[in-house]
């Protein structure tokens, strides 16, 4: 017997996947396959891709492979049901990747980058002492500085925006 929240997750996963087609086939600079060299519209097609192969595994993996291994599960009396314990921080993190992806159109994505990083560390991490926030802001800004020369040298094309 399946419970309702996999009935759920699959309208999600559907839905989820319905986004990753349209944004695919809405691509209408490149039709069928990819042209060298990538531009940014290329780049929109392979995460529509890779979206769409991360639903479909996920829906092969509650309707076929979860049933048989919670079949095989049914049987331990003593499991316990599943709980998020952080529900803070997951619900924190969706908000930073919303406010990402706002951020790299209007402030720019190297500058985004690492406001995201920067606060996403700071929220992960237990230990936060003055030293290991300033070697992760250095490193970070280095980290930033050679995506920036990387993207230049493979002639990336970066939206127009205020900041870098």
């Amino acid at each position: 017997m399946k419970k309702a929240g996999n009935l759920h997750e699959n309208i999600f996963v559907a839905a989820v996947f319905a986004v990753g087609a349209a944004v695919f086939c809405g691509n209408t600079g490149l039709r069928y396959a990819m042209t060298e060299p990538l531009t940014p519209g290329g780049y929109g097609k392979g995460v529509a891709v890779l979206l769409c192969a991360a639903c479909v595994a996920r829906l092969i993996w509650i309707n076929f492979i979860e049933p048989a291994n919670h079949a095989a599960q049914a049987a331990d009396a003593n499991k316990s049901e599943f709980q998020i314990k952080e529900k803070f921080l997951i619900i924190s993190q969706m908000l930073l990747m919303i406010l990402y992806a706002y951020g790299i159109t209007k402030i720019g994505y190297f500058t985004s980058t690492y406001i995201y990083s920067f606060i996403s560390v700071m929220l992960l991490t237990n230990s936060r002492t003055w030293k290991s926030v300033l070697i992760y802001a250095v490193g970070l800004i280095a980290f930033c500085y050679c995506l920036y020369l990387g993207y230049g040298v493979f002639k990336v094309m970066m939206p127009n925006t205020p900041l870098i």
